[in-house]
């Protein structure tokens, strides 16, 4: 690359040396963008860094999950009709987690939104439960799973009983305006 960036950038050296310099506010107002640039960059790094570490622990917790509490609810039949304007059909269900966190460092989930694709398509989507465990400490989380499944989506049954074309993914809300990816699942 800097053989490469030799070749092109030589015959370039003679008219850089002939042209005038810019303007000191335009000077200014380049080093300002550049510098307002990066700070932005550096906003998002330091935001996404310190989010993904207190969120990355929740895999070294432990989970309990007491199965005495799930419950399973299915539409009603006013909801199979607004399902049928809308477009999509929320099933629910829950339980009870009791998760004690080892880590010398507190366990955040904050705002999320969970998608199922198939070939790129929304088939449905949940929410984790917002959850904060102290650092060597155990809280009980009360996981609720409104399952929104797109109407569409349900005419394709026979296409979607296959493990192709699958996608998991969980976006974590980092800060506003901003979430973060985590692909948890995706097939060929």
């Amino acid at each position: 690359a800097a053989i490469g960036g030799t070749i092109a950038g030589a015959p370039l050296v003679a008219d850089a040396k002939t042209r005038p310099r810019s303007h000191m506010i335009v000077r200014i107002l380049a080093w300002a963008a550049l510098l307002g640039l990066v700070a932005w960059n550096t906003q998002r790094f330091v935001v996404v860094g310190r989010s993904l570490h207190h969120k990355t622990q929740v895999l070294k917790c432990n989970y309990t999950v007491d199965w005495k509490s799930f419950h399973g609810d299915l539409p009603g039949k006013a909801e199979l009709l607004a399902a049928a304007r809308k477009g999509e059909v929320t099933i629910s269900g829950g339980f009870t987690v009791t998760i004690t966190n080892p880590t010398s460092t507190d366990v955040d989930i904050e705002d999320n939104r969970l998608e199922l694709r198939n070939k790129d398509q929304l088939v449905a989507k949940t929410s984790l439960p917002q959850v904060h465990v102290p650092a060597g400490g155990s809280a009980t989380a009360a996981v609720s799973f409104p399952l929104t499944i797109s109407v569409g989506q349900v005419f394709r049954i026979r296409e979607l009983i296959t493990t192709q074309g699958w996608s998991l993914t969980l976006y974590l809300r980092v800060s506003e305006g901003f979430e973060f990816p985590v692909y948890i699942l995706t097939t060929d």
